[in-house]
C-alpha cells in the first residue's frame, strides 16, 4: 500500500475509532457499530505497519466481539426489564489475579508466535503486550466490568509509545487521547454503577 493510500487509511481509522470511543464512555450499545469499522480499517492498518499481532487482534478478535458485545448488551435484562440496560459490575480480586497472570503468559506466549507469522516484526514486545492486554480489556468491556477502563489507560499508554516509534504521530496522538479519555471513562463508569456494584 502507497504512503498517502496508508496515511488516509490511519485517518480513517482514526474517525471510527474515536466515534466507537466517545459512545463507550455513555455506555451505548451503538458504540459497538462504529467498532465494528474500526477493527477492519485498523486491521489492514496494522498489517502494513508489520504488526502481525494486532493485525490479527483487530480481525480475529475485536470483530466477532463488537458483535458479540452488542448482542450481550442487548440482550441483558434489567430488574425492570429493559434491553440495553446490562448493569456495571467490578472486578474481584481472583479477577485481578487473573488479569495479571494471563497478561503475563499471554504476552510471552505471543512473542514467540509473532516471528512465525510475520518475519522481521516490528517492536515484538510492544505489539505482544498490547495486544494481549486489549483481549483482556475488551472482555471487561462485554462483561461491562468497570475496570475494563484501567486496562484501555495502560494500553493507550503502551500504542501511545508503539506509534511514535513507528512513525505514527496521528495515531500516537490518536492513542494519547484516548488515554485521558480511558480516565473519564472510568469515572463515568463507576459513578453509574456505584448504586448498583457487585463483583465479577
Amino acid at each position: 500500500m502507497t504512503g498517502s493510500a496508508l496515511q488516509w487509511l490511519e485517518w480513517a481509522a482514526i474517525a471510527v475509532t474515536l466515534v466507537y470511543v466517545l459512545l463507550q464512555l455513555k455506555a451505548s450499545i451503538w458504540s459497538f457499530v462504529p467498532g465494528i469499522f474500526s477493527a477492519i480499517l485498523y486491521g489492514v492498518y496494522f498489517w502494513n505497519l508489520k504488526l502481525p499481532a494486532n493485525a490479527i487482534l483487530q480481525f480475529a478478535y475485536y470483530l466477532p466481539m463488537m458483535v458479540l458485545g452488542f448482542w450481550v448488551w442487548f440482550s441483558a435484562k434489567n430488574a425492570e426489564g429493559k434491553s440495553d440496560e446490562k448493569l456495571i459490575v467490578s472486578l474481584s480480586l481472583t479477577g485481578w489475579i487473573g488479569l495479571i497472570l494471563g497478561l503475563a503468559g499471554g504476552t510471552f506466549g505471543t512473542m514467540q508466535i509473532l516471528p512465525l507469522i510475520q518475519p522481521g516484526s516490528e517492536l515484538l514486545f510492544l505489539d505482544s503486550f498490547t495486544t494481549t492486554l486489549s483481549i483482556a480489556a475488551q472482555i471487561l468491556v462485554t462483561a461491562k466490568i468497570v475496570e475494563n477502563w484501567v486496562a484501555w489507560v495502560v494500553v493507550n499508554l503502551a500504542y501511545v509509545v508503539m506509534m511514535l516509534q513507528l512513525g505514527s504521530p496521528w495515531s500516537a496522538g490518536l492513542f494519547g487521547l484516548f488515554f485521558i479519555l480511558s480516565v473519564v471513562g472510568y469515572v463515568n463508569w463507576y459513578r453509574a454503577g456505584r448504586e448498583l456494584r457487585t463483583h465479577a
